[in-house]
């Protein structure tokens, strides 16, 4: 992809964010904007596997933040 159409996509997620009230993506992810294909799928499989549900029974909170990755993903 190229720049252009890079720098495009984000700011496109930005404002989508902004007008729905969700969290940024990448923040959620916990990767840089500019991030490539295999660091968000790396990011997501960290941070899913970091906040799933049945391994954080404990926290209540958990089935909500695990959701968050998920869409954000």
């Amino acid at each position: 992809m190229n720049k252009i159409v890079k720098i495009l996509l984000i700011l496109i997620t930005f404002l989508v964010c902004l007008e729905t009230k969700i969290p940024n993506p990448y923040k959620v992810l916990g990767i840089p904007q500019d991030a490539n294909e295999e660091q968000i799928k790396t990011g997501f499989k960290k941070r899913s596997k970091k906040y799933h549900p049945d391994r954080n029974k404990s926290d209540p909170r958990a089935k909500e933040k695990f959701e968050k990755i998920v869409n954000a993903y």
